[in-house]
């Protein structure tokens, strides 16, 4: 039945101006996907004017780009030192006529009152340019320079500047998008990802040993739903004896449910690399009364490869 594979899933998953015209005319992001698995630091950022705000608010942002079919999507690892915010935050981004669009994927905090809110838009249009070691992007009419552009500049690192806080977002930001190589992208080869077993299986855990198997049984499981809701509430702080292992607690919703639901991920990390994630079901699931018992889940459901869900 639909209803009890929803369930399962939920169980198994442990389971919401002044700015200046752009120079040139821009039609495809085809240009940029050399930049495909980049990484690189934010720099400084300027307004037309002259003036900008964030140097002085402590702002710093690792970002990541993956090319994916005919946009790019941009993974920002946002802190903000002055008002103790920390965000990542997933951005699509497409041609739009004469300027790239971008759009919000995702956004996961630490926790609901740390999110950087006024730091990043979630919908501009602007430009995205590329020379060497050099990355810059540009904000049309921001609100950061009083309606003037500002163009944020970031150079090219080898590696990516992520502490553990990072890492849990983004595995959290790939179950929201539906995306198994997100969410595992953090697995050392030999993680384990244990998830209780549905009740109507026996209950008790499923335990896949290894990256591969992780990954396997979450692209069939996350894709079982049209779409996926969850933020963090809190992340509980490593113990003095593990300080690599936390808990995490999450407000979790999927098409599937009638109400949200409170799960917990308790993770183990060591040496930038997960090495268990453990998930767990917190709270009472209350399936959706109006979901079709007679049409099977699409398990064998593809990633698009273009276009923002």
């Amino acid at each position: 039945m639909r209803c009890a594979r929803a369930i399962g899933l939920v169980l198994g998953v442990s389971a919401c101006g002044g700015g200046q015209a752009p120079p040139t005319q821009v039609t495809d992001v085809a240009p940029l996907r050399a930049l495909d698995d980049t990484r690189w630091s934010w720099t400084r950022a300027t307004c037309d004017d002259g003036t900008h705000q964030l140097d002085a608010l402590g702002f710093a942002d690792a970002l990541h780009v993956t090319a994916i079919g005919h946009g790019l999507r941009l993974t920002h690892t946002l802190q903000m030192a002055t008002d103790g915010c920390a965000e990542t935050i997933v951005t699509w981004v497409s041609a739009d006529g004469a300027a790239f669009s971008f759009k919000d994927q995702v956004r996961v905090a630490d926790a609901v009152n740390r999110a950087c809110n006024q730091t990043w838009p979630r919908e501009h249009t602007g430009e995205l340019r590329h020379l060497g070691d050099i990355l810059e992007i540009r904000e049309y009419r921001s609100a950061h320079c009083g309606g003037y552009d500002i163009r944020h500049e970031y150079r090219r690192v080898t590696a990516e500047r992520a502490d553990d806080h990072s890492r849990i977002r983004g595995l959290v930001a790939g179950l929201v998008l539906r995306d198994p190589d997100v969410m595992t992208r953090d697995f050392a080869e030999h993680a384990s990802l244990v998830v209780p077993k549905p009740a109507r299986d026996g209950g008790g855990q499923l335990r896949f040993e290894g990256r591969t198997a992780a990954r396997g049984w979450l692209t069939n499981t996350v894709r079982s739903v049209a779409w996926i809701g969850a933020r963090i509430l809190e992340i509980g702080p490593a113990q003095a004896d593990a300080p690599g292992q936390y808990t995490v607690r999450i407000e979790y919703m999927d098409s599937a449910l009638a109400s949200p639901i409170e799960l917990l991920l308790r993770v183990t990390l060591a040496d930038g690399e997960i090495y268990e994630a453990q998930w767990l079901l917190a709270s009472t699931i209350t399936p959706r009364a109006d979901t079709d018992a007679a049409t099977p889940l699409p398990h064998d459901a593809s990633l698009p490869d273009t276009g923002v869900p």
